[in-house]
């Protein structure tokens, strides 16, 4: 039914090139016959955008199909270290070369994963205001992690109810009602926002549920669905299902959502999007056989970019001990954005690898730590950066604090209690690549995860090969341990690599 749709937008395409080359020098339409030609090409696509909903909520009203809804997806399925392991410090106060025989291991590589251009400008909103006066109840106040966004809500027909229980008809009638209204200037408004706030897609989906809750308030339902239009609309590949009186918002991705129960449709994962993406009592889900037509995009966490929400600065001092010398950073972090963070759907490590951090915790790690590493060799830096990731924080496992599998972003090992292997690795290849400009690779090991670094000079110690590259090993969760020396528990295990 979709594919039959979009074959007509070859006429708009026709028309696009046509507006192009009317616009060139030379040809001496009339301006108002140019407008008004303009104007009737944007209402003849309108009308098209208006068949494309009709249709498709004439196709949601035929029988939906019984999907299985598998349980979620496991990176990992070898446990972790219960205890983080410690290693017999030996350490003077000389630059020390790193000893653990010079071992250099097998590795199985990754897809390299392309890292998105961080091109996205801030973006200063329209005023909320027009030619009409718009009353209080026009514009819409939405919190969004410390900060309220003004929608402009002129158009009460947006907040559609359901006529009846989740079921096909009653689904596709809300998509009909929905689509009849003039629903293009929320979703405009609410791209702005994206863009000015520097939100990915999984910033999105945020934006676009606390909008649809600020409308619909506890009507979950509704909630949902309004998020899945709104989302389709804006070109995302969104579903909805149902089971019983519930229904569920879910989309695909460019990497899987771990832990987050989904189904499957023409070889697409479409992963349920939740708090915690928990639903273990549910085996079956009830949904279309096709997909909505403007939906075409994978939803991408990729985290390049940290998002500008309202500062709520939170200070962590952190103390450590290197060579019989006490060091104190203090780290200062967004909460917001560790607040933001919190439901983010686990996903590959290369994303939390390659991800950003907020100016206040990069400033302010920056300049606790790079008065401790002036003027010491890179070897003796990468180290001191080592014994401040080893034991400033408390190990345990995301099974044990969570109950799930978490993995952080840097800004989340300041605010949690507890963190492991990866998170450790993160906030390490992190803080070496930004403060001494040196390559680091993830090592991807059964039940653990460590990095190691390419160093300029000649550093001894268990190794990896890279893209013609050697690699040592620097273990961020082994304590105590320095360069080049691997944990027994992995070093002969076949490891992958993450390259960032």
């Amino acid at each position: 039914m979709a594919r039959n749709i979009r074959k007509k937008v070859n006429k708009y395409t026709i028309c696009a090139v046509l507006f192009c080359t009317l616009a060139l020098p030379g040809y001496t339409l009339a301006e108002s016959e140019f407008e008004q030609w303009q104007n009737q090409q944007k209402t003849d696509f309108t009308e098209y955008q208006s068949a494309l909903d009709r249709q498709f909520s004439q196709f949601l009203e035929q029988q939906w199909q019984e999907f299985e809804l598998f349980q979620g997806l496991v990176r990992d399925t070898t446990p972790k270290p219960i205890h983080a392991p410690i290693a017999l410090l030996r350490e003077s106060n000389q630059d020390n070369k790193a000893s653990n025989g010079n071992s250099t291991h097998s590795v199985t590589m990754n897809k390299l994963q392309e890292t998105r251009e961080n091109t996205a400008q801030p973006v200063t909103l329209p005023p909320l205001h027009s030619k009409k006066k718009h009353s209080l109840d026009a514009v819409l106040y939405i919190d969004f992690f410390g900060g309220q966004l003004a929608l402009v809500h002129n158009n009460p027909e947006l907040a559609i109810k359901l006529k009846s229980l989740p079921s096909e008809s009653s689904i596709a009638q809300f998509w009909h009602d929905l689509s009849s209204t003039n629903y293009q200037p929320m979703i405009d408004q609410l791209q702005l926002q994206k863009q000015a706030l520097r939100l990915n897609d999984w910033g999105y989906i945020q934006l676009v549920q606390q909008t649809a809750t600020k409308l619909y308030g506890n009507h979950k339902s509704e909630v949902k669905l309004f998020s899945w239009f709104i989302l389709s609309h804006s070109g995302y590949r969104a579903r909805v299902s149902y089971n019983g009186n519930k229904t569920y918002l879910m989309v695909s991705a460019k990497t899987p959502f771990f832990s987050h129960s989904y189904l499957t449709y023409e070889g697409i994962n479409y992963y349920v999007v939740s708090t915690d993406g928990n639903t273990r009592h549910v085996k079956k889900l009830y949904s279309y056989a096709g997909h909505t037509p403007k939906g075409k995009l994978d939803i991408d966490l990729s985290f390049n970019e940290s998002p500008l929400l309202t500062p709520r600065v939170k200070i962590k001092r952190l103390k450590f001990t290197y060579k019989g010398k006490e060091y104190q950073v203090n780290a200062k972090y967004n909460r917001n954005i560790a607040d933001y963070l919190k439901n983010y759907p686990s996903s590959e490590l290369s994303i939390y690898f390659q991800a950003a951090m907020s100016k206040e915790l990069e400033t302010s790690l920056i300049q606790g730590l790079l008065k401790i590493i002036k003027g010491k060799s890179d070897l003796d830096a990468v180290n001191l950066i080592l014994r401040f990731v080893q034991t400033s924080f408390s190990y345990q496992t995301d099974t044990e604090q969570f109950g799930r599998e978490k993995y952080f972003f840097p800004e989340e090992l300041f605010v949690y209690d507890y963190s492991d292997c990866e998170d450790r690795s993160v906030l390490f290849a992190y803080l070496v690549r930004i403060l001494l400009g040196l390559g680091v690779i993830g090592i991807d090991y059964p039940g653990h995860v460590a990095t190691a670094v390419h160093f300029k000079e000649k550093v001894e110690g268990s190794s990896y090969f890279y893209n013609g590259k050697k690699y040592i090993v620097s273990d961020p969760t082994y304590i105590n341990a320095p360069v080049g020396k691997i944990m027994p528990q992995v070093a002969n295990k076949k490891a992958k690599i993450i390259p960032i």
